[in-house]
């Protein structure tokens, strides 16, 4: 196939200023083509008869590579990405659709959905959402992936130390009301449930993990009028993300003064 044959049978000039859309008449541009000009052809009807080019900004916005087709209670840590970031091109129109609610835009790398638990390192193709195929272009469309899948298997523990008791006052009452006399004070053998590494690091009394436990007991509207009196109310223990509290939840009793009442 010679240059000329390979070479566009008509091209569209464009003269400012430029709307954001133009419409070309067909049948004048095949009209226009020397090629069928001097060899008498001429063009009486085109389907469609015009062309419609829509013209706007080009873009480029980076978003950040989340995982996705993994629960996030089956990973022992955040994935980590490389590259972490990709930049994307295109009309306006179609980066703008990318933008979440949260201002923020994101690419999805989808994990394997047949790893075993342990430590991986794959690589994985990012996809722009399938609506925007060919009009959005990545600046990289593949990333390594490095993860720890924890195990799926459920442990169980009795706290090796107490959880301490305090009490959730209402944004209202702040400043105003306090709880104190607990009974009792903190909680001895406290069960949880959860993932097998969770409780592992439990059982060690792990200080972060140990931090986050907490048994809350709510003050609630009616215990104004209770100012001095005894009250025994159901307590909500707060372990870590992913355990739960295994029986029961306890008791707790407490009394409520006026933080003025010195």
């Amino acid at each position: 196939m010679s240059e000329e044959q390979r070479s566009p049978l008509f091209s569209v000039r464009l003269r400012d200023p430029v709307t954001q859309q133009t419409t070309v008449s067909l049948e004048e541009l095949l009209n226009d083509i020397a090629l069928l000009r001097d060899a008498g052809v001429s063009v009486v009807q085109v389907t469609p008869s015009d062309l419609l080019i829509s013209i706007e900004d080009r873009k480029q916005v980076e978003a950040r590579v989340v995982a996705d087709n993994v629960d996030p209670d089956d990973l022992a840590g955040p994935v980590e990405f490389e590259p972490d970031r990709i930049m994307l091109s295109g009309p306006a129109s179609a980066i703008n659709e990318l933008v979440g609610a949260d201002g923020q835009v994101t690419l999805a790398a989808e994990l394997p959905d047949d790893a075993l638990p342990g430590e991986h390192e794959v690589s994985l193709a990012v996809r722009v959402p399938e609506a925007l195929a060919g009009r959005v272009s990545p600046d990289a469309t593949f990333v390594t992936a490095r993860y720890t899948l924890r195990e799926k298997r459920e442990d169980t523990l009795v706290l090796p130390f107490a959880v301490p008791v305090m009490a959730e006052v209402a944004a209202a009452w702040q400043g105003e009301l306090v709880a104190y006399e607990y009974d009792p004070v903190v909680l001895p053998a406290v069960r949880v449930k959860g993932p097998s590494d969770i409780i592992d690091a439990l059982r060690r009394s792990d200080e972060r993990l140990r931090a986050q436990i907490r048994a809350v007991v709510p003050l609630e509207r009616q215990d104004e009028d209770r100012i001095g009196e005894l009250i025994t109310r159901q307590a909500e223990v707060k372990p870590p993300e992913g355990v739960v509290l295994d029986g029961e939840p306890p008791r707790v009793s407490f009394r409520i003064r006026r933080i003025d009442a010195l």
